[in-house]
């Protein structure tokens, strides 16, 4: 057994003190063993001897960090918030370096919107003075947005002269019928909600908005000053155009026709009507001169017009084509607009892409005034929606546009 008990010696490795308690000492610290020297005093320090070859202390990279750039980086944000002129401009001055360029944001694409014309039978009046009688009607915005609004087109250059803010979408403003008295545009909701709203003719400005208790189905003349609304209920009240006040009226008179995107009632008195050579679809007009619209019967369908007074005495009768009756066709829904002295219709043409034809009648003697082809690539104009006005041919769809009463020609489309 040693005789070496109790005595304290250092590690020659990392100088740590431990205790030695025989020949061989292990340092707690860093594992190093080491040979006591043998000695009788107990408390000898002990002869450093070289330490055993073998388990040796392994080096370890330790990484130092270093606090200077969170310092630099604290004491700048604190100068900053000081809101000095110098803190401004260093903020303001843009990073050049790589890592720190910002991409720009993707390009927003431009909405995509198109507007379309969509009163068929647009309210015709001169707004502006000059002469030329302009349209008044709906147009509707499609694409990233659906609105409806009320527009006024020029009749002499078929540019807007105003338009509204949206009345809402199209699911809940198409069904609506619009009429003009006294410098007044009044708009009545024929479906879904009640609606009742007045606008001034020339500006497009809203004078009054009011909620009947039923949808609308027809205006008639009124007094000066008051325009006659007769709901879905049958119910009838007399609306003061200043104002929009209403008051209950009774409903038995006739109703007394006032300017309405509304086409006029066609004519049930002849649905029996038998003409020579002319099958019979649709009569409208009035006194003594009753438009009939139909086709040759018997033989092929060529498209027909005539005008028959309140007997059923035919007074002329013509086939629409000039040149060539047996390459026209009907054309689905088509009715006639007409005056006291023009009657226009349009026929179609077979083939495919054959825009339909406007063709003019004097409509007291049935003379052929002229045919003009429709100047549009657009399919919706398969069926034109026709109107008269004072000085010109008014043609809806889609589109809108004007041709001259006198010639045919095309002015504009809108």
């Amino acid at each position: 057994m040693s005789d070496v008990v109790g005595i304290r010696v250092k590690c020659p490795e990392c100088g740590a003190t431990t205790q030695a308690s025989g020949d061989i000492v292990l340092c707690g610290y860093c594992g190093t063993e080491s040979r006591v020297q043998r000695r009788t005093q107990i408390l000898q320090r002990p002869i450093v001897m070289p330490p055993i070859q073998g388990r040796q202390p392994q080096p370890i990279a330790v990484q130092h960090r270093s606090n200077t750039l969170l310092i630099l980086v604290a004491l700048a944000i604190a100068a900053c918030g000081m809101g000095t002129a110098q803190c401004m401009a260093v903020r303001s001055k843009p990073r050049t370096t790589p890592m720190n360029v910002v991409a720009k944001p993707p390009a927003i694409p431009a909405p995509r919107i198109e507007t379309l014309w969509q009163s068929f039978h647009p309210l015709i009046t001169d707004l502006d003075g000059d002469g030329t009688e302009d349209a008044i009607g709906f147009t509707r915005s499609v694409g990233d947005r659906d609105e409806m609004r009320l527009c006024a087109v020029s009749g002499r250059t078929g540019k807007t002269l105003w338009e509204t803010p949206s009345l809402g979408p199209y699911i809940t403003t198409y069904r609506a019928v619009l009429a003009l008295i006294d410098g007044h545009v009044v708009y009545g909701a024929m479906d879904t909600r009640p609606r009742l709203e007045a606008y001034d003719a020339k500006t497009g400005r809203r004078q009054w908005a009011v909620t009947p208790t039923e949808v609308v189905k027809s205006f008639c003349a009124d007094r000066d000053g008051f325009i006659k609304v007769v709901t879905k209920d049958e119910m009838a009240v007399s609306v003061e155009l200043a104002t929009g006040g209403a008051t209950p009226v009774k409903n038995k008179a006739k109703c007394l026709a006032v300017a309405s995107t509304e086409p006029p009632p066609t004519d049930d008195r002849f649905w029996n009507l038998e003409l020579p050579g002319m099958q019979r679809e649709e009569v409208e007009g009035e006194g003594s001169s009753l438009i009939v619209s139909g086709y040759k019967s018997p033989g092929t369908e060529i498209p027909m017009l005539a005008v028959i007074d309140e007997h059923r005495h035919v007074k002329w009768k013509t086939e629409l084509a000039s040149k060539d009756p047996m390459a026209s066709k009907r054309l689905s829904f088509q009715r006639p607009a007409y005056d006291a002295t023009m009657i226009v219709t349009a026929y179609g043409l077979e083939g495919d892409n054959q825009a339909p034809v406007i063709v003019a009648f004097d409509r007291v003697t049935g003379t052929r005034l002229f045919e003009t082809h429709i100047q549009s690539t657009d399919p919706s104009f398969a069926t034109p929606s026709l109107s008269l006005g004072p000085t010109a041919i008014w043609v809806a769809r889609n589109h809108l546009q004007a041709y001259d009463r006198k010639t045919g020609a095309l002015r504009w489309t809108h």
